[in-house]
């Protein structure tokens, strides 16, 4: 049997959906680590409240589980800025296709990997900031500190 191109994208997909529910069992796993948040304000494309941030470890000690899980071999995405980015938009805001725009890219001076613009469906974007809460450098995983209200196009 002949496979072609057709099979690239349903591997995508898939890749996507994994992740994304990996990113809601991390977030479960570690809920009740703080007060919940406000319900998110309706907007475009927003079809859930925004998880709790810092996402995905919502304290220190979540941190240090998920830098164990990385130096150990696993979850190797959290050590990409715009992985998590992505990852949150898929979890936070239901946007699987996003992409990650950071500071570096568009010849900003300030520092890479810390102002995130995450592009959504139909032109929609939110500001999100990550941030290295515990190892600094290219082995230390990044959360989601902050993240804005999606907008629309």
């Amino acid at each position: 049997m002949k496979r072609g191109l057709p099979v690239v994208p349903a591997l995508l997909g898939a890749v996507l959906a994994v992740l994304a529910v990996l990113a809601v069992l991390v977030v479960a796993a570690l809920g009740g680590c703080g007060a919940a948040p406000p319900p998110a304000a309706p907007g475009p494309s927003v079809s859930a409240p925004v998880p709790q941030l810092p996402w995905p470890a919502g304290d220190a000690a979540g941190v240090a589980l998920l830098q164990e899980r990385v130096d150990a071999g696993s979850q190797p995405w959290l050590l990409d800025p715009r992985s998590v980015a992505t990852a949150f938009g898929a979890a936070a805001y239901g946007w699987p296709d996003a992409t990650a725009e950071l500071p570096g890219d568009r010849g900003d001076t300030g520092a890479p990997g810390v102002a995130v613009i995450l592009h959504g469906p139909d032109g929609a974007l939110a500001h999100l900031v990550v941030a290295q809460p515990g190892r600094t450098g290219p082995r230390g995983v990044w959360v989601v500190s902050r993240a804005g209200t999606p907008t629309g196009s």
